[in-house]
């Protein structure tokens, strides 16, 4: 499979229905596409440099290992979504794109629990490892 290219029509709903959820959507102009050779991370949120996002009127890139990410049941697809997203937020005339902290994840943890993203987290090893063991293995992002 190709490293980088256009979501499936699902996945790209999927995401798409997290930041309509989130209200993203009428904020931030986002790109989303595919690399099935990043590792450790599902789902890879970035914020577009400003000249790049002029040209391209996108503002924020998400990039998602769909080989992966296929995998999962959907409601570790939506808690994968919403924890990549939980620290991005508009702030004015910025996008914030926050690192994973205590702090970050609070609201995250707090909705969801923590033994559901705990699951989640174990089912993503589990198919990165099933991935590496099939001969698949991605390399590093």
């Amino acid at each position: 499979m190709a490293k980088w290219g256009e979501p499936s029509d699902e996945t790209f709903s999927e995401v798409n229905q997290v930041l309509i959820n989130s209200g993203l959507d009428n904020l931030i102009n986002t790109k989303i596409i595919i690399n099935d050779e990043q590792k450790k991370k599902v789902i890879v949120v970035k914020k577009i440099p400003a000249n790049i996002s002029f040209a391209f009127n996108n503002d924020l890139l998400i990039t998602v290992n769909e080989s992966i990410f296929d995998e999962l049941p959907p409601l570790q697809k939506r808690l994968c979504i919403e924890e990549a997203l939980a620290g991005t937020h508009h702030n004015g005339n910025n996008i914030v794109v926050g690192t994973p902290d205590t702090n970050t994840y609070h609201s995250f943890l707090e909705k969801h629990g923590y033994d559901k993203f705990l699951v989640m987290e174990e089912s993503i090893k589990s198919l990165y490892e099933t991935q590496k063991n099939d001969g698949e293995d991605p390399k590093v992002d």
